[in-house]
């Protein structure tokens, strides 16, 4: 029979909470946090052409020279 010690259960919540977020209050799963607004602001900032909208392996691989 294996006994989880106060030791033991602190280390398993611990790693549990390494792999969970943990739920805030008033929000839910479906919580919607990507606003019409900062969605609109994105959008004009791509189509204005100020960033790039893809990146080469070559670009991705200087970057970590």
């Amino acid at each position: 029979m294996n006994v989880l010690t106060d030791s033991g259960l602190k280390i398993y919540q611990q790693e549990t909470d390494k792999r969970y977020v943990r739920q805030e209050d008033g929000k839910g799963l479906s919580s919607n946090d990507f606003t019409d607004e900062y969605k609109k602001a994105v959008d004009e900032v791509v189509s204005s052409g100020q960033i790039a909208t893809a990146i080469t392996e070559e670009e991705i691989a200087a970057l970590f020279d």
